[in-house]
């Protein structure tokens, strides 16, 4: 759907703000010449009516979905993941979308949902960072913490920023394995936005 990103927040009032936003720009990008070989020409923005109806009626189709669902939007591309087999065809039903353009894929679910399935797991619990970035003090206090800590493994990424003091940004997908819950109440006293989710850890075999 053209301009689908703009139902990332589910908003009608910040899906009017973006477009409004877009609409006064008036142009896609920008293509003159920096010195280079490289040439191009500017390419007008279009949203129509039908455009900002259309994404406004999705909108409202997915605020009130109560089915179990997760959205992920990629550019104009919109991803469905839901165990209800219905929803699909709700969507289906929708005839202001383009569907030349949907496909359907199912797969066998294998575990409960909210599950890390490891062969060898040494652990409990898998906890996400949240991205973001860290004021200077915030982010040697986490690097000292994690470090300091014997009953936690760091993934590897997580591992290799705890030892470049330069770098402020955490990453989403940065995590700790651990078995105390209490590591996640200390790293909420430097900072209560710090784990985005925690997930169980069990064996897969």
């Amino acid at each position: 759907m053209p301009e689908a990103f703009c139902l990332r927040s589910l908003d009608h009032k910040k899906i009017d703000r973006i477009m409004d936003v877009r609409a006064s720009w008036g142009r896609r990008m920008i293509t003159n010449n920096y010195g280079g070989s490289w040439r191009g020409s500017w390419v007008p923005l279009q949203i129509t009516d039908q455009m900002r109806m259309d994404v406004h009626r999705l909108c409202t189709f997915f605020q009130q979905e109560t089915g179990d669902h997760k959205i992920m939007i990629a550019s104009d591309w919109i991803y469905v993941y839901t165990p209800d087999l219905d929803l699909p065809k709700r969507i289906w039903d929708l005839d202001y979308l383009d569907h030349t353009r949907m496909t359907l894929s199912t797969f066998d679910s294998v575990g409960k949902p909210g599950t890390v399935y490891l062969q060898n797991p040494d652990h409990l619990y898998r906890s996400y960072f949240r991205q973001r970035k860290l004021e200077s003090d915030q982010g040697n206090r986490v690097r000292g913490f994690l470090s300091a800590q014997q009953g936690l493994r760091m993934s590897a990424s997580l591992r290799y920023w705890t030892e470049k003091e330069q770098e402020s940004w955490l990453k989403e997908y940065y995590f700790i394995d651990h078995d105390d819950q209490g590591i996640l109440t200390m790293l909420a006293l430097i900072d209560p936005r710090l784990i985005r989710k925690t997930l169980s850890i069990s064996s897969d075999k």
